[in-house]
């Protein structure tokens, strides 16, 4: 995976073109919107002296320049402005992503994680009975240990899980059960525990305390089996748990898998929308390698996955 210097030049290289469109398109608004606003001046001034002269009732002329000026100038502005927005903010995301891990991936705008990972993972309590989402992702990280290769997979999207239910008055309306993003990561060997943290309480599952008293206070961790779990669990992990807090993930670890839950949207671009460079980008990366060194560090841990 590549370091964010090397992303930042690739991306400032790769997506050279569509910049230099979104400056072209910026700099035509900010000409217009000077175009449209002499126009309506000229107008104003022009009707008074040509129809009436003598009138010295300034407010309706004020009136009528602000409406023009919003009708021949802002509004076209705001609309075309609005399209250029979501323009950049429909980046091809496969190539931008393709950049960051600097492998092959797999992207589907419209896809999603499948649903049985979803329920395997019983992260949520409550049942729910639509299940879509969007910017499925996909690749794969391949290390070689004791001359064996090894590969884990990694998958995510943003999920939506929904579930109907009746008011008092019998009409159905739509309860969020999830919505955020879902990962799942799935390693050569299985865990040989099970550890939830931030998840829904299992009466099978025993409070797992830490040696950092920081991480206790700020996660809530069960698991069935106290050793194993405090192998997974190493300082480095709890510290990259820790920058990201509390209320916004949750990790289960089973059987082969990892699953991981953000409630936010995932490879959401900068709000500013005033400029086209790394910053509208940044967040994407840095969703990407958090995860991706997350998965890395379940990898490269020998402890967890001794035989």
């Amino acid at each position: 995976m590549l370091t964010k210097q090397e992303f930042k030049t690739k991306f400032d290289q790769e997506f050279s073109k569509e910049k230099r469109i979104f400056v072209k398109n910026k700099i035509f608004s900010v000409l217009w919107m000077i175009i449209g606003t002499m126009l309506v001046v000229g107008a104003c001034v022009g009707f008074h002296y040509l129809f009436d002269p003598q009138n010295e009732n300034w407010i309706i002329l004020v009136f009528a320049g602000i409406i023009g000026w919003f009708v021949v100038a802002a509004l076209p502005i705001l609309f075309f402005k609005d399209k250029l927005v979501k323009s950049y903010k429909k980046l091809d995301m496969g190539k931008l992503l393709s950049l960051i891990v600097d492998d092959k991936i797999f992207y589907l705008h419209e896809g999603y994680v499948p649903q049985n990972l979803f329920e395997i993972s019983n992260f949520v309590e409550n049942s729910f009975d639509t299940y879509a989402g969007e910017d499925l992702f996909a690749f794969e990280i391949k290390r070689i240990r004791n001359q064996k290769e090894l590969t884990t997979h990694f998958v995510a999207s943003d999920i939506l899980a929904e579930r109907t239910v009746f008011d008092s008055s019998g009409k159905p309306e739509k309860k969020t059960i999830f919505d955020g993003i879902f990962c799942a990561i799935q390693f050569s060997n299985p865990f040989k525990c099970t550890l939830e943290i931030n998840a829904v309480k299992k009466p099978n599952l025993q409070q797992l305390k830490t040696e950092s008293s920081e991480f206790d206070k700020k996660f809530i961790a069960q698991t069935n089996n106290q050793i194993e779990s405090r192998l997974i669990l190493t300082p480095s992990l709890m510290e990259k748990l820790l920058k990201i807090g509390k209320d916004k993930m949750g990790l289960v670890f089973r059987e082969h898998y990892l699953f991981i839950y953000f409630k936010r949207e995932l490879f959401s671009l900068s709000k500013k929308d005033d400029k086209f460079n790394f910053e509208l980008v940044e967040s994407v990366y840095d969703d990407i390698a958090l995860l991706h060194s997350i998965a890395e560090e379940i990898e490269n841990n020998a402890k967890i996955f001794k035989i």
